[in-house]
């Protein structure tokens, strides 16, 4: 029933998201998800990002979108186009680092 079903999206919860840094099955929940949902036509949406290497790892997991502290606390919707500019400017100059992702060295170890 999952494949017939009209949905669009699927949003993974913060209690898998806010533990990818420190535990490897959540992690593999995560990706798993992500894997599945993009099968199923479906766009994926992270919640509670609280750091920027969790940011990371859903990045390089191939998430399509993210919410949560670390990107903007909740704000007046008068706020949103000059968080927008600033998140924007400051994701721009970013995106020719390359860091290193948490879980690499304990994949290779």
């Amino acid at each position: 029933q999952l494949v017939q079903a009209p949905f669009t999206e699927l949003k993974v919860d913060r209690a898998f998201v806010g533990t990818l840094l420190v535990d490897s099955d959540c992690r593999s929940v995560v990706s798993a998800s992500i894997k599945l949902a993009h099968e199923l036509g479906m766009s994926v949406v992270a919640e509670g990002i609280e750091s920027e290497n969790v940011w990371n790892i859903l990045e390089y997991l191939q998430c399509d979108e993210a919410q949560g502290y670390w990107i903007a606390k909740p704000m007046p919707g008068s706020e949103i186009i000059g968080w927008w500019e600033g998140w924007s400017s400051q994701t721009a100059a970013d995106d020719d680092a390359h860091p290193e992702l948490p879980f690499q060295e304990q994949a290779a170890g």
